[in-house]
């Protein structure tokens, strides 16, 4: 095992994702995050005091790059309203295409509000970026 991670909070999002995408949220361990990305069993306290931390953690980055891709449309719009949410609905449904089991943490329902951090509930507040008259 390689105990020695040059980005091992990455690393263990990056294999709860695919754990995720295989088995669902509730099929994961820390432990079986931390196989998959080849680091010993007790590595992901290194950033995560937990299962539910993780799991915020992958929520946060998916809304994070949804108000990113909101913004985007804002920006490229900044005069049609109608165009903006347009936009900011089709970059909606590209990301839970593309993201399904980062979307099923988002609003799935698997993570409730009285549990967030501090970041997760601000990302998940920014999510909509469209200006409105």
């Amino acid at each position: 095992m390689n105990y020695h991670h040059g980005d091992l909070k990455n690393a263990l999002i990056k294999a709860a994702i695919s754990l995720i995408a295989e088995k669902g949220p509730n099929a994961i361990s820390l432990r079986a995050v931390a196989k998959r990305a080849g680091v010993s069993h007790s590595a992901p306290y290194r950033h995560f005091k937990d299962k539910g931390a993780l799991l915020m953690a992958i929520a946060e980055s998916g809304f994070n790059a949804l108000a990113t891709r909101t913004r985007e449309a804002s920006l490229t719009f900044p005069d049609d309203p109608t165009r903006q949410l347009q936009e900011a609905s089709i970059a909606y449904v590209e990301l839970a295409v593309e993201n399904p089991e980062i979307t099923q943490l988002m609003f799935g329902g698997f993570i409730t509000p009285g549990e967030c951090s501090g970041t997760l509930a601000e990302a998940s507040k920014g999510h909509s970026t469209v200006s409105y008259p």
